[in-house]
C-alpha cells in the first residue's frame, strides 16, 4: 500500500500508517506492506503525512481479513464419553470464528483424518464406539480442524460357551465359560469346570 501526498513545500516530514481504533503505528514509511492476522479483521487502517507545516489523514480503509475456521466438537469431555449400546450420542461441530462464515462445509471421521464417513451436517447422531473429528472449509486454506472425541460404547456381558465336547471315558473335562464385556469387570457364579464328568446310568 502507498501513502501518496500533495504538499508545499517538498519534502514530507513524516509518514505514518496506523491502526484507527488503538492508533498503533505500524510504519513509518510512505510505502506499507500488510501482512495481516485475524485478530485484525474489521479494523480501521489510515495514513497520515506531516511536513512541519499541519498533518493530514487519509480515508479509513476496513480490514478484511479472511481466515479458515476455528472448529471444535461439543459436547467437550475430559477422557471418553461413555454410552450404554444401544443408545446415541448427539454430537455438534461448532464453528468458533471464521470469514467468510456464510458458507460452510463439513465433514465428519472417524478413527482416521483421510477417510471421511460421508456425514456433512454440522450435527450428528453416533452410535459406535471410535475416535470422532470434524472440519469445517469456508473456502479459505485449508479446512480448520476439531480436536477429536472418543466414544466408548458400554454392553453387559456375552457369554460363549462350546456346544459340543468329545472326551474319552475317565478323563476330564475342563469347560471354560468365556465372556466379553465394556466395562471388563465380570463376575461368574462358578469357575470353570475342572471335574469327572458323572457316569451315565445306563
Amino acid at each position: 500500500m502507498n501513502c501518496k501526498v500533495t504538499n508545499n513545500p517538498d519534502p514530507v516530514i513524516n509518514y505514518r500508517w496506523f491502526i484507527v481504533e488503538t492508533d498503533q503505528i505500524l510504519s513509518t514509511s510512505s510505502s506499507f506492506r500488510l501482512t495481516p492476522n485475524k485478530n485484525q479483521n474489521g479494523q480501521t487502517l489510515s495514513c497520515s503525512a506531516d511536513n512541519g507545516y499541519g498533518s493530514s489523514k487519509s480515508d479509513a480503509v476496513i480490514l478484511d481479513v479472511q481466515y479458515k475456521p476455528s472448529v471444535k466438537i461439543e459436547p467437550e469431555v475430559s477422557g471418553n464419553f461413555k454410552i450404554i449400546e444401544g443408545n446415541t450420542v448427539e454430537l455438534k461441530c461448532i464453528v468458533t470464528d471464521a470469514n467468510p462464515n456464510g458458507s460452510l462445509s463439513y465433514k465428519w471421521y472417524k478413527d482416521t483424518t483421510t477417510t471421511p464417513t460421508g456425514q456433512v451436517d454440522s450435527t450428528v447422531q453416533i452410535s459406535k464406539k471410535g475416535i470422532y473429528t470434524c472440519s469445517v472449509s469456508n473456502g479459505i486454506g485449508s479446512p480448520g480442524i476439531s480436536d477429536s472425541i472418543t466414544i466408548d460404547v458400554l454392553f453387559p456381558p456375552r457369554v460363549t460357551l462350546t456346544p459340543q465336547y468329545s472326551i474319552i471315558e475317565s478323563n476330564t473335562l475342563t469347560i471354560p465359560c468365556i465372556a466379553t464385556s465394556n466395562p471388563i469387570r465380570i463376575r461368574t457364579k462358578e469357575n470353570p469346570i475342572s471335574r469327572p464328568l458323572p457316569p451315565i446310568s445306563k
